[in-house]
């Protein structure tokens, strides 16, 4: 069941240094471009808008925005390292096309690198370096490890999948921008001039889940995240800006999809060490 992650427009970088691999697949969607790196020759089976791809060596996927994915590692691997780089619009006009183009990736829902071991081992000890380095030099440091492992896999030697243009990804964006109003399926499908019917079908063919629960999940997703604001809104302006048009339908919701109230929620949160 996809759920809906935001980083924000700018770079994020998430380094995992794992014990062991994971066989669970949190299978996810976001707004922004996503680079995901593991140096490990180990099977990794990925799984890209409905489609199943499995590489035993190490890999580099690049995500367009939208793009339903997940990744599964055998549990057995031992210690398992990866990095995930997240970056949006504004880390991209900050660089500029000239530094940082996307243009040859934008077609399609995501591209397959394959490094040899000794050169993945090379783009670890700069990711590394990325790693330590402050805010700023991350940037910039980060592009240039996107160049070197372009360079190292060049256009003939990479692995496309899908399309980026399916209007199952610009439904997403709508439900994302228009998260505040009361979305139903007949809406959505009337403002793609498409049936209900259509609509559905392709949804759950393209992200292995069911409109309705992608905006149950969206509308909890967001709801949690507002309510973590270190100074939160009020329980009524958050249930509007999660669709809903009042506290009491809102507090049902929550609590049904979570097991406690918003409020119990935030005392929850307030007890955790920081």
């Amino acid at each position: 069941m996809p759920f809906y992650e935001d980083y924000g427009s700018d770079l994020y970088a998430h380094f995992m240094r794992s014990p062991r691999g994971y066989a669970h697949v949190v299978y996810h969607v976001h707004p922004h471009w996503e680079l995901y790196f593991c140096p490990s020759p180990i099977e990794q089976i990925t799984f890209i808008n409905g489609q199943t791809i499995t590489y035993t060596q190490p890999l580099g996927i690049l995500c367009t925005p939208f793009t339903h994915h997940g990744t599964s590692v055998d549990p057995s691997v031992r210690p398992f390292y990866h990095d995930v780089f997240y970056f949006g619009e504004d880390f991209l006009s900050e660089l500029g096309e000239r530094y940082f183009s996307l243009a040859a990736f934008a077609q399609s829902s995501a591209c397959f690198f394959l490094p040899s071991v000794a050169q993945a081992e090379a783009l670890m000890q700069l990711s590394e370096q990325i790693r330590s380095a402050p805010a700023i030099e991350q940037k910039l440091l980060f592009a240039v490890f996107f160049h070197r492992l372009c360079a190292l896999c060049p256009e003939g030697e990479r692995h496309y999948i899908g399309q980026a243009n399916s209007y199952i990804q610009d439904v997403m964006r709508y439900i994302v921008a228009n998260l505040d109003q009361p979305l139903t399926g007949s809406s959505i499908a009337a403002a793609f001039y498409i049936s209900r019917n259509k609509l559905s079908a392709d949804f759950k063919q393209f992200t292995n889940t069911t409109l309705h629960q992608f905006i149950v999940n969206l509308r909890f997703e967001h709801a949690k995240e507002l309510l973590r604001k270190k100074e939160p809104l009020s329980i009524r302006e958050i249930a509007q800006q999660c669709g809903f048009e009042n506290e009491y339908y809102f507090y049902e919701f929550f609590k049904k999809q979570s097991g406690i109230t918003p409020r119990e929620y935030i005392r929850q949160r307030q007890k955790k060490p920081q």
